[in-house]
Order: structure tokens, then sequence, then C-alpha cells
């Protein structure tokens, strides 16, 4: 049995600390983060000397990580992530929150 998920965080400000015992720290906040992943299954073929060819059914689960309005800034409140690429064609009120998918 397989367990499917979508967790979906919204608003969500996470603290990362930069060293163990230091007050600084990276903030990271985000419109929504969602988590979530698929099955897959393909037959694999395995080949054994003394009990000749077998095949089975390889499961992967495939996990993604959804980020939309990641802004990221340090401890003194400065934004990290500025994006400034003309290449991306986004509006100015979008640039400061840039959606990225990690799989």
């Amino acid at each position: 049995r397989f367990m499917k998920f979508s967790i979906i965080l919204d608003a969500p400000i996470i603290i990362l600390p930069v060293e163990y015992r230091s007050p600084q720290h990276l903030c990271l906040a985000a419109n929504q983060i969602q988590f979530s992943n698929k099955f897959h299954g393909q037959i694999e073929t395995l080949n054994r000397p003394e009990k000749g060819i077998a095949q089975y059914v390889q499961w992967y689960n495939n996990c993604s990580v959804e980020f939309d309005g990641l802004r990221l800034s340090s401890w003194c409140g400065s934004q990290l992530n500025i994006n400034e690429d003309p290449k991306l064609g986004l509006k100015e009120s979008e640039r400061n929150s840039i959606p990225m998918k990690i799989m």
C-alpha cells in the first residue's frame, strides 16, 4: 500500500539559524509552500545465474516541494533573493518573490 500526500502551508515563515549560538538567522517567507508526491512503477529484470531471469515491479516515490512567492532575508531584514533578470519578464511587484520548484 502506498500513501499519497499533498501538504499545503499558507504564508509560512521559517527561521534558520546561521550558527549554533548566534542570534543571526535567515528568514524564509513564502505565500505558499506545497509538498506532494506521486508513485511510478516499472518492470525491472533481475538476472540470477542459479535461478534464471526474474521480473518484478519496482516502485518509485517521487516527492516535490513547490515555493510560491519565496522571499529570503537576513537577520537585519535585508532581502537576499532580489532578481533583476529581464529574461524572466516579471512585473515589478513580482520581482522580489520568485516561484520555485524542487523535485
